[in-house]
């Protein structure tokens, strides 16, 4: 098994870094998270920053290492858990901890996918917007591969075939979303805007774009105060394309 460290920067760049924890020094690629300032502390996953850490999670994941250390020893471990156990943010916001455990499956999918034509390295993971929808949580995924729209079905829904099709509403409309099973997370559906990912050129920029289509999906249309005026029948015109539904949100700028 592979184990993510917290690692503290030393120097470097957008592209690379030197990493340091404890008496271990390292170069890491940051393609997965671009520059961070020095002493920001990242999750390192073999040569790879694949995340930035905040304070808090650094300090819980340098306990759970020291309560596996302890554990190997044959010492009591719970004090090195304690705050993992009693975490007062994910206890008080169970949608941030799904939202965390749904870009951990990401970052550890993006590990794998290092290198591959189809990945844009100036990209990262992110997971916005997410938030309670038709029972279960919906929102947006970037990832150096896709921008997605992510539909987790309610616990104990049965689980459907991988690559089943399944029509959902939202405020923008009805969007086609495909059923998988992402390790980490469990099954989920999703609704591709873009893949690849090659027309942005960072991350701020696909940033902006997933803000604008998040905003498009789950603002309801204006609803019209006034009857307008009669009109000629005319055919009902064919739906919009998700691409066309998207247009202005995800134009490139």
């Amino acid at each position: 098994m592979c184990l993510g460290l917290p690692m503290r920067v030393v120097s470097g760049n957008e592209y690379s870094a030197v990493v340091e924890r404890g008496d271990e020094r390292r170069t890491v690629s940051m393609m997965l998270v671009g520059e961070v300032p020095v002493g920001t502390a990242v999750l390192v996953h073999i040569n790879s920053a694949v995340r930035v850490l905040e304070e808090d999670e650094a300090a819980d994941i340098e306990n759970a290492i020291a309560g596996l250390e302890a554990s190997a020893r044959g010492e009591p471990v719970d004090a090195y858990f304690a705050g993992l156990v009693a975490s007062e943010r994910v206890a008080a916001n169970p949608v941030e901890a799904l939202a965390a455990r749904l870009r951990s499956a990401y970052e550890a999918v993006a590990v794998r996918m290092e290198g591959l034509p189809i990945v844009n390295p100036r990209l990262g993971i992110e997971v916005l917007a997410f938030q309670e929808w038709n029972g279960g949580h919906a929102g947006l995924v970037i990832t150096p591969w896709f921008l997605n729209v992510i539909f987790i079905p309610p616990a104990g829904t049965p689980e459907l075939a991988p690559g089943t099709r399944v029509p959902r509403e939202f405020p923008a409309g009805r969007l086609e979303f495909v059923t998988s099973h992402l390790d980490g997370l469990g099954p989920m559906e999703s609704c591709s805007l873009f893949s690849p990912m090659n027309e942005f050129r960072d991350m701020p920029h696909a940033l902006e774009a997933a803000r604008d289509a998040a905003q498009a999906l789950f603002t309801p249309a204006p609803v019209a105060t006034t009857e307008p005026a009669p009109a000629a029948k005319t055919p009902d015109p064919e739906p919009p394309s998700r691409r066309a539904l998207f247009r202005r949100a995800l134009s490139l700028r």
